[in-house]
């Protein structure tokens, strides 16, 4: 176990100083080639910003929402291969004014002929051609007319043929019972059957789905829009509401560019939110430029991570619009951290690039963990079935990403620049005009500049008194031979070049950094609050108890995805949905069984299916009472009730006696009225209509209210198929509300995965960048709890597990990761026992964190104010994340840390090689050891090396291991000395 725990030492005081001197050699390039880093950025940002032309925007649903490799996908592809794409329906909802008054009137009838003859005037012309309903409207052959849908069926949608068969209301009810037998109440909303009352009632229109037409179709429609639900049409006592199949595409759309707007304002509140914080309002502490600089770091990253993912050619969805407000939110994380590590480290005596080089080496790792864990855990994010979470996540991955790139290559050469100008007394905004300098500052340089003519003096007098000493030692020493005074010299010169080493190396700042105000209250007053140890008792307390509730309360939430969530809450769609429901609530959809290439002929095929339409119809969460629709039961009753039958070739049971009369009896029971419904139902193999590729028959669910059910139907369906004595690979059902039901059966393991996935990157990330297991485990463990918070909490809020919460789970863990590394970086590069260690990393890197998540919060906080569902989802589970990670990253980790913080791994090679040379000097053993010797120590002794102080020790034993880690400090190696600079804080 002992050789375990000096390996880990080893390799993490290796990482540790690797990434420190990395960040210090970084700084000294960025240092003395500053605008060389900018221009670099630029041409970077700009190469791949252009990439942005060839992003294609995707917002078909089954696209978005529904895994690509699923079954009805596949279902899906047959579907439209042999029957077509589905249809553009245009259709309108029809309601009495006021509401609950019979519709099944012949006033209100004559009203909806009124409204079918205004459709039929709706034209566009484009490149010279008119275009009509009758001209797009898709018909079951060229010979045939359009496809309709509505209670206007039953006069065969001519007025002229209503007004001779009406004389009253009651010829409109008795036409009514006689043409419905079954599914009048997708027709009608509310109908009673006893009385032929209804209260509302649909038409629906079909126009061709021909992508050749598309861009003609849409013009039409918006024509259709503008006529019916711009201009507020109106019937004399009936409400109309309108919908297009460009409508839902047209209003998602409206809603995320009108959202995108409020981008501008995030970055405007983020923006004075960096500048308040980064500098005083005065002429030489103010730091606007550079807030500018910060901000426009975060949108080159931004515009990059986006161009680049045009450049991958990833798809952009709905969800891609949040990522802006994200990434601006955990960019403006590193800027803070930056800008007052350089402030800290700031001395107006040192160079530039070297408190550059102070201020990387302190917060650039903590930097790159969280950016290294958000980028890991977006892209295990990107591994989703769902496209819609997978682009968000690749989209954001790549900003953050990009953003981490330019804030070290970009922002900080603009540091570097800023603090030029600020040390040239130039004003912040208008650089080109110097300041006048204050009394203040005058007596300053004046008492430096006497200082260093002091020092100069001194310097002058002893470099004489050295001349005169060398004078007289040559006068004395003439007859020492020239072979001595070469060694003398060799030897002088030496010394000197290793006093200068160490001179540099050793180097004290003269300037003392002033702690802020809410830096001293983490340090004073808060750090030693929660380190009281009741206190630490009752934090871990109700951390454990709330966690426990959060596990139960998870196992209640649902999935869930509702259609209406992705429209608007002002829109037109809106209301068409509430009313829908309202008077069309209890009317289930309709699921097909879908037949491929049969011997549709044989007689046991045709009982075979006959038998499997009925056990479906009858099957689980089926509507015994809406029946079924069969092509094949009405073409073999038409065939038994032929009065002549001499021509259709029948046997003893009315059946086709072989495949050629067969197909030759189906042509004639289709061009016989009212048959010619089933020809959209049959699909042949070519011209010839001897054989049927694939066929058709439907029947209808009961109302399916939650996504169990739908579930539960889809299920059952499926397995009614396959226990028939069909064979399933020649028979499937699908109905277009499979794809849906399709995400909702993987969003819970889409959910457990991703969450396991990013913890698992977030332990291991964090336990090689922090450079020890336990840190990393600590880590871990407190993101683990905030994610199992944050899904109990949902059920306070009323939200569902579906696609947009699954999204933010993962973004989640990325969030949390980056608050709390930053904390336990510090924690552990700090000095002291435990306690001391946690209220040090909380006084360094709280005021920055608490900014983070303060910026972060002010740029998702526009999204309240969404007028979409799914933004304002995004909203709420941003706030969930926020709050329970500012709970647990300052109350829950500190606490943690306060028990189980292990030593940082340098310091415990160096007390482990002081304990090694003193017991070598006792038992008189040569100070050069080889590292295999150095490995082989009593486990009781590395043990008690790398325990840390007890929280309990006394004041004296504190003080005397200060003293001891200061002894350290003084004499470490060259290997380890960027390892002590990093905790001298």
């Amino acid at each position: 176990m002992s050789t375990i725990s000096y390996k880990f030492a080893v390799l993490g005081n290796k990482i540790e100083h690797s990434l420190e001197k990395g960040f210090n050699n970084i700084a000294i390039f960025i240092g003395n080639h500053y605008i060389l880093c900018i221009i670099v950025s630029l041409l970077i940002a700009g190469g791949l910003g252009f990439g942005y032309q060839y992003i294609e925007t995707e917002t078909r649903s089954e696209k978005i929402w529904i895994p690509q490799d699923s079954d009805a996908i596949n279902d899906m592809d047959y579907y439209t291969d042999n029957f077509g794409e589905e249809p553009r329906i245009q259709s309108f909802l029809i309601i009495t004014d006021p509401e609950k008054q019979d519709i099944l009137t012949q006033k209100y009838i004559n009203e909806m002929f009124d409204l079918y003859q205004d459709l039929l005037t709706v034209k566009i012309t484009d490149d010279g051609t008119e275009y009509t309903y009758e001209t797009l409207c898709k018909r079951p052959s060229e010979y045939q007319s359009c496809i309709k849908s509505g209670i206007l069926d039953v006069w065969d949608w001519s007025v002229e043929q209503f007004n001779n068969q009406t004389a009253n209301d009651n010829d409109v009810k008795t036409a009514i019972r006689s043409y419905y037998q079954t599914n009048i109440s997708k027709i009608i909303g509310d109908y009673d059957a006893t009385t032929a009352v209804g209260y509302a009632a649909t038409l629906s229109f079909f126009s061709k789905p021909d992508s050749d037409l598309e861009d003609i179709s849409e013009k039409w429609e918006q024509a259709f829009l503008d006529k019916f639900v711009e201009n507020d049409y109106e019937q004399d006592g009936l409400t109309i509401y309108g919908e297009a199949a460009r409508s839902s595409t047209d209003e998602i759309g409206r809603s995320i560019s009108e959202d995108l707007s409020l981008v501008f304002v995030s970055i405007g509140l983020i923006s004075f939110v960096i500048i308040v914080s980064l500098g005083k309002f005065d002429k030489n502490g103010s730091r606007i430029s550079l807030a500018v600089y910060g901000i426009t770091t975060i949108l080159m990253g931004i515009g990059a991570g986006f161009g680049l993912g045009g450049w991958c050619q990833i798809v952009d969805t709905p969800t891609v619009g949040v990522s802006p407000f994200l990434v601006l939110g955990l960019g403006a994380d590193a800027i803070f951290i930056f800008s007052n590590s350089y402030r800290k480290e700031n001395d107006e005596d040192d160079e530039i690039k070297e408190v550059l080089s102070r201020a990387l080496g302190h917060s650039g790792t903590s930097v790159i963990i969280s950016s290294l864990t958000n980028v890991v855990a977006f892209c295990i994010g990107a591994t989703s079935k769902l496209p819609g979470i997978s682009s968000f996540c690749i989209y954001t991955a790549f900003s953050i990403l990009m953003v981490t790139i330019f804030q070290i290559f970009f922002f900080c050469p603009c540091l570097v620049i800023d603090e030029m100008r600020r040390r040239g007394k130039r004003y912040d905004i208008f650089c080109c005009f110097k300041f006048e300098k204050t009394k203040n500052s005058k007596k300053k340089q004046n008492s430096k500049k006497n200082k260093n003519h002091n020092s100069d003096s001194t310097s002058d007098s002893s470099s004489n008194n050295n001349e005169s000493d060398s004078d007289s030692d040559s006068d004395s020493d003439s007859d020492d031979t020239h072979t001595s005074k070469k060694n003398s010299e060799k030897k002088k010169n030496k010394k000197m070049e290793k006093n200068n080493k160490n001179n540099k190396k050793r180097k004290k700042k003269k300037t003392v950094y002033q702690n802020t105000l809410i830096q001293r209250l983490l340090k004073d007053k808060f750090g030693p609050f929660i380190m009281d140890d009741r206190v630490r008792i009752i934090i871990l307390v109700v951390t454990i108890a709330y966690f426990g509730v959060a596990i139960w309360l998870t196992t209640g939430l649902k999935i869930e995805f509702k259609y209406e969530d992705l429209i608007p809450k002002d829109s037109y769609l809106q209301d068409k949905i509430t009313k829908k429901s309202t008077y069309f609530g209890d009317v289930g959809s309709n699921v097909n069984l879908i037949t491929k290439a049969m011997d549709y002929h044989n007689v046991e095929t045709q009982d075979e299916l006959i038998e499997l339409i009925k056990d479906l119809s009858t099957s689980e969460l089926m509507n015994p009472d809406a029946g079924y629709t069969s092509w094949l039961d009405t073409f073999l009753s038409w065939l038994s009730y032929q009065a002549d039958k001499s021509n259709l070739g029948l046997d003893a049971n009315d059946r086709p006696v072989n495949k050629t009369m067969f197909y030759a009896d189906l042509q004639l029971f289709l061009n016989t009225s009212p048959n010619q419904q089933y020809l959209a139902d049959l699909v042949y193999k070519d011209d010839s209509y001897d054989e049927l590729n694939s066929a058709l028959m439907s029947t209808t669910y009961v109302p399916l209210y939650n996504s169990q059910d739908n579930i539960d139907a889809m299920d059952a369906s499926r397995k009614v198929v396959t226990d028939s004595d069909v064979n399933d690979e020649d028979a499937f059902v699908f109905t277009f509300s499979y794809l849906f039901t399709e995400q909702f059966k993987i969003l819970g393991t889409e959910l457990i995965q991703n969450v396991c996935l990013s913890l698992v990157a977030v332990c291991v990330i964090a336990t090689i960048l922090l450079a020890h297991p336990v840190t990393g485990l600590l880590v871990f463990l407190t993101v683990l709890i905030i994610d199992i918070a944050i899904l109990g909490s949902m059920r306070f809020w009323d939200l569902n597990i579906d696609s947009v919460t699954v999204t933010l789970i993962v973004l989640a863990s990325g969030l949390n990761v980056d608050l709390s590394s930053h904390l336990a970086h510090y924690s552990m590069i700090s000095k002291g026992t435990r306690k001391e260690r946690v209220i040090s990393g909380l006084e360094r890197i709280g005021k920055s964190v608490l900014l983070a998540i303060f910026s972060t919060f002010i740029g998702i906080l526009v999204l309240a104010f969404s007028g979409s569902e799914i933004f304002i989802a995004f909203f709420k589970m941003f706030f969930l994340t926020i709050v329970l990670a500012i709970i647990h990253s300052f109350f829950f980790l500190p606490v943690l840390m306060s028990f189980f913080l292990p030593q940082q791994p340098s310091q415990i090679l160096k007390k482990l090689k002081k304990s090694k040379k003193k017991d070598k000097s006792d038992v008189g053993m040569d100070s050069d050891v080889e590292m295999d010797s150095e490995k082989k120590y009593d486990d009781s002794q590395f043990k008690s090396l790398t325990h840390s102080s007890d929280d309990n020790d006394s004041s004296n034993k504190s003080k005397s291991n200060e003293s001891t880690h200061e002894s350290l400090s003084h004499s470490s190696s060259s290997a380890s000395s960027s390892s002590s600079s990093s905790s001298s804080d």
